[in-house]
């Protein structure tokens, strides 16, 4: 995202900006440079930000004098998710923070996910579960018992972890022995 007050530093931020986008798109990254001039910078941040862009990479005069830019994360707002990068080495950088914001959504993600997750022994306890989030037990139930259990309190049966625990278990619904431990929940 290019910078500029006036006609004078507006040819030679274009250039720059022009020159890292062809960097990017050398490592295989894909690259939008906005180049509008009806906009303000505020607007277009505000603009990629809403669609989604992980990494924002700004350019004015005085990176130019300081061979820097100013990288932008989407992942961490605020002044705490920009910091200045040297020009030389850009593309290979963007290209590690893209990794690294993937790993940090990924691992909020499987956090708050986890979080949300909640041990039941009983049909009751799964009730009280999945209004906050999903409920994991030992299942042993037939697609009747999973129709009785959507149609009584709207959560299916979400999935069957493929990492299962070590022995067996009583069904919370039917009270048959299970090996198997399944998730519940409600989509919204």
């Amino acid at each position: 995202m290019p910078i500029y007050k006036g006609d004078a530093e507006r040819a030679p931020v274009l250039e720059a900006a022009a020159a890292i986008k062809q960097e990017l798109i050398a490592q295989n990254l894909r690259v939008k440079l906005d180049d509008r001039d009806n906009l303000t910078p505020g607007f277009k941040f505000n603009e990629w930000e809403l669609k989604g862009v992980p990494v924002r990479i700004e350019i004015g005069p005085r990176d130019l004098q300081s061979g820097t830019v100013m990288v932008g994360r989407r992942d961490i707002p605020g002044r705490e998710g920009k910091q200045i990068s040297p020009r030389a080495g850009l593309a290979q950088r963007i290209d590690d923070l893209l990794a690294e914001i993937q790993a940090n959504l990924l691992a909020r993600a499987t956090q708050a996910r986890d979080e949300r997750i909640t041990d039941v022994t009983s049909y009751e306890q799964l009730k009280e579960a999945i209004n906050t989030g999903f409920a994991r037990g030992w299942w042993a139930g037939a697609c009747d018992d999973e129709e009785h259990i959507q149609a009584e309190t709207k959560a299916t049966l979400r999935c069957i972890p493929l990492e299962q625990p070590d022995g067996d278990g009583t069904c919370f619904y039917t009270g048959k022995p299970a090996t198997k431990v399944a998730i519940f929940g409600r989509s919204y």
